[in-house]
């Protein structure tokens, strides 16, 4: 949760991933001024995937939530996270 105190300060978009014993795991979390969207990509091969673009991947869970500015921050990390 704590790439997700990222979107509190300038940035819109932040990634990180998960080796995943030859997958690639990527957590994409991207901020309007009305939502935060969460969305975990899937790819095949850790070893080159972190090169290509999240469309690349395939979606495995997505969700969006009320940015901060909407609702309060434990809200918005609650239902990412559930």
């Amino acid at each position: 949760m704590a790439a997700a105190g990222g979107l509190y300060g300038q940035q819109r978009t932040i990634r990180f991933l998960f080796d995943a014993e030859l997958r690639e795991l990527r957590w994409v979390l991207r901020a309007t001024d009305v939502l935060i969207d969460v969305t975990i990509y899937g790819f095949p091969d850790v070893s080159v995937s972190p090169d290509l673009p999240d469309t690349a991947g395939t979606v495995i869970w997505q969700s969006a939530a009320l940015s901060p500015k909407r609702r309060p921050r434990w809200r918005t990390h609650h239902s990412a996270t559930h």
